[in-house]
């Protein structure tokens, strides 16, 4: 936060050099006029840079959020919470691009709902596998 902090102060004294030209769109980071950063530049050149600097092998940006969704899947996060952190409007792309990662929330449900619906006979047929 405190990065965060100092950037922002260092972004509202840019603001002053440009004059009226400068387009305040408020983001986190842009051009010297406001203009928001080509995603180009910031992927492969900008992001590219901070990896190596970081002695980090070559990732693509996009990378980070599939990392992200691996990462909270196994800490029992739900579906919808994911959809939400992605901003997916339908929960069905979360689902299709990312419900792959999720097999054994796929084999624990079915085991659920086999010893639900077959009591300890389900239990058993699911030991027995």
């Amino acid at each position: 936060m405190d990065v965060l902090r100092t950037h922002s102060a260092a972004q509202d004294g840019k603001k002053l050099r440009p004059g009226p030209a400068y387009q305040d769109l408020d983001p986190v980071s842009c051009r010297e006029d406001g203009t928001p950063l080509d995603p180009d530049t910031v992927s492969k050149r900008l992001f590219q840079r901070c990896l190596k600097h970081a002695g980090i092998r070559r990732i693509r940006l996009h990378d980070l959020r599939r990392s992200f969704v691996a990462l909270l899947i196994p800490q029992g996060e739900t579906p919808k919470y994911i959809q939400s952190q992605l901003d997916h409007s339908p929960i069905q792309i979360t689902l299709d691009r990312y419900g792959h990662l999720m097999p054994d929330t796929h084999r624990e449900a079915a085991e659920r709902l086999d010893a639900s619906v077959f009591g300890s006979f389900g239990r058993k047929m699911v030991e027995e596998r």
